[in-house]
């Protein structure tokens, strides 16, 4: 199913949704406590921007249709409400429309300018005389707008998941935080869909729809430009070049910004005869010295790469090092080089005075201290480069330095690794306390935003949702179980409970949850009765889909389990039994990484391993450590060898339980 702007691009100031069932199905399927959706119409005003359109279209309108089972078909709707028979339900969209509403509709109060940027409301009122529904969809401005429908979406899908929504609606929400976002992080190379790396243009505006759907206004990218030799061979300008699509598509369909951006002196001198989907970053990366006029050049000739090929960016940012740096360089080197990139902007983007320069505060830069070179860095930016400028502030460091020199209100906070942890094999994680803490401190410091990182979005998505929630809500009340079950809900309202135990078994500790669990997730996946395989879901726009999503967490399940096995043969002493454990343990370990051909610093990591750690050291102490690795370690490994390659099982292997033995 392919969702483009262009969709709705013929459709004026009402949109007519004639939807009929399809064969053998009855009508008049309800939702929202009763509501009769299978004749809809909706309603826009002729000045709502195209983004608001395509919020109408999918992922309203296709979800509304997918979750209730019906066929939807379009028409230009000039004779939408006269129609008979007329609409069971109208949903109106924008103040314009709410404002001018159809005779006979209930009035509502359009929002107010205490709504805020962002804010909107959603009131529903029955119409007795028409037997009609009415849905009033309304923001201060259109991208509030657009978020009354995407939240409006999200009620159906919990509906169509099988929750209750009362009526009447009445919705009246403003976000906390002004800008909210997720990093895409594409440094590590590995497989599809795991890796950003492996993304196509297609899978990226599927991501700008998911984060949009959680009500994040904005996505930052890492280009790559540093791996990019200059100048640009035709492979590397065309995958450049995709994420221009990327930030047309943000903006024409979603309404969102996107940042882009890339280290401070980092450039390649060849491509080592890698494609870039694979281009190993460190093997290419060269180091050039921002002091020296020629190799300043040559950093500037590689940006200018940037510029010239994706002018169309609302922001771009550069980070201070890891990668990059230059030891003895002086921190106003490092503004020299923001000022460089100010006159590239200036001279290829599009928007030059609106499109800002973000300075991404690390480890810092500079010959002094590190809070001094940060200081020199940010004074350095007030004195000499160009509004509009902005901060990334990364920690509490950063925060304090800022709230020193008066800045907060020009910073975001981005708390990484709060999401997921980098470099880290791809594996989910549920690191509630730091992401609650960071939306705390910025919330207490008053940062204008806050925004996560996520290396493998496509197993994070429980972390990148509670990112969202208290993104828009730092005081949001709900537990992280039941952000699991309003989250799972969405991703699949036909059958919701296999996504949230799962979640739930794999954040705690007991195996035989997990076990069951998993096979709840392949029972889901067999359900033949479903019409579709992710009907009317934020699936629609996971990478991989939920078929893969399912997949991967039935192995997550199976690595975690057979560790606390593993864990618990250990702690007894059964040698056999823990052979055998471990035997299962590795298997899926060795299995996923093969999957996901993630070669990263290590390969297991976090929950997937610390359990067995602890007991494992125990049994070493008592059984002796020689002992352990030639009648334990070895005979598992050679067991491993059956099936996958000598070098990658010695290496997985080794990193659990250490050294192997010499010899067979």
């Amino acid at each position: 199913m392919i969702r483009t702007a262009s969709r709705v691009a013929l459709f004026g100031f009402v949109l007519g949704i004639a939807v009929g069932t399809l064969p053998g199905e009855a009508r008049g399927a309800t939702l929202l406590a009763g509501v009769d959706f299978s004749r809809t119409c909706l309603i826009s005003g002729k000045s709502e921007p195209q983004y608001v359109l395509t919020g109408l279209n999918s992922p309203l309108a296709e979800t509304l249709a997918s979750v209730c089972d019906y066929k939807v078909t379009f028409s230009d709707g000039s004779d939408c409400l006269a129609r008979r028979p007329g609409p069971t339900a109208v949903i109106v969209a924008g103040k314009e429309a709410a404002m001018s509403a159809p005779a006979g509709a209930p009035r509502v109060a359009v929002p107010d300018e205490e709504l805020g940027k962002e804010g909107f409301i959603i009131k529903s009122a029955f119409s007795e005389r028409q037997r009609r529904h009415y849905f009033f969809l309304a923001g201060n401005d259109p991208h509030g707008t657009e978020l009354a429908i995407t939240e409006l979406t999200r009620l159906i899908r919990l509906s169509g998941a099988g929750k209750k929504i009362a009526l009447p609606l009445d919705v009246r929400e403003t976000p906390y935080f002004a800008r909210r976002g997720m990093y895409g992080h594409l440094h590590w190379a590995y497989n599809y869909p795991y890796a950003c790396r492996s993304w196509s243009q297609l899978d990226w505006k599927l991501y700008v729809d998911l984060l949009s759907q959680m009500k994040f206004n904005m996505i930052q990218i890492w280009t790559m430009v540093g791996i990019l030799p200059h100048p640009l061979s035709e492979a590397d300008s065309k995958y450049l070049m995709k994420y221009g699509e990327v930030v047309q598509y943000a903006h024409a369909a979603r309404g969102m910004d996107v940042w882009l951006g890339d280290c401070a002196n980092n450039v390649a001198e060849s491509d080592k005869g890698m494609p870039i989907e694979t281009r190993e970053y460190f093997e290419v990366e060269v180091l050039k010295d921002p002091g020296d006029p020629k190799q300043f050049q040559e950093i500037m000739a590689s940006r200018e790469d940037l510029y010239r090929t994706l002018p169309n960016a609302d922001a771009y940012w550069i980070i201070d090092c890891d990668p990059g740096g230059w030891k003895g360089s002086p921190a106003s080197e490092l503004v020299d080089i923001f000022v460089g990139h100010r006159k590239l902007m200036d001279r290829f983007c599009e928007r030059p005075k609106e499109q800002a320069l973000i300075y991404w505060m690390w480890w810092g830069w500079g010959t002094s201290s590190q809070k001094e070179n940060w200081r020199d860095v940010v004074l350095g930016l007030k004195k000499r480069l160009p509004e509009p400028w902005f901060l990334s502030a990364c920690n509490l460091g950063h925060i304090a330095l800022l709230k020193e020199l008066g800045l907060t209100d020009k910073a975001i906070c981005f708390p990484y690794g709060a999401v997921e942890h980098e470099p880290s094999p791809p594996m989910t994680v549920f690191q509630e306390y730091y992401i609650r803490e960071a939306a705390r401190v910025a919330k207490a410091d008053k940062l204008v935003g806050l925004m996560g990182n996520s290396q493998t979005p496509a197993v994070q998505l429980p972390d990148i949702y509670l990112m969202s929630r208290l993104a828009w809500n730092p005081d949001d009340p709900a537990s992280f179980d039941e952000m699991l079950d309003d989250l799972s809900m969405q991703l699949d309202p036909r059958n919701p409970l296999a996504l949230a135990t799962a979640w739930k078994a794999l954040k705690g500790n007991d195996p035989d949850a997990m076990l069951k669990a998993k096979e709840g997730l392949k029972r889901a996946g067999e359900d033949k009765s479903r019409k579709r395989k992710f009907d009317g879901g934020l699936a629609w726009y996971v990478p991989g889909g939920i078929a893969t999503l399912h997949a991967d967490l039935r192995t997550l399940l199976t690595i975690r389990a057979s560790e606390i096995f593993s864990a618990e043969a250990a702690a007894k002493g059964s040698t056999e039994d823990l052979k055998e454990q471990l035997s299962t343990y590795f298997d899926s370990l060795l299995g996923w990484t093969e999957r996901t051909g993630y070669h990263g610093n290590y390969l297991v990591y976090g929950p997937y391993r610390e359990i067995f750690d602890k007991e494992w050291k125990r049994f070493r102490e008592s059984f002796g450590d020689a002992k352990a690795r030639a009648k334990i370690a070895r005979p598992v490994y050679n067991r491993l060898l059956e099936k996958f390659r000598p070098a990658l099982a010695k290496e997985v292997v080794e990193g659990v339980l250490g050294k192997l033995s010499p010899g067979k």
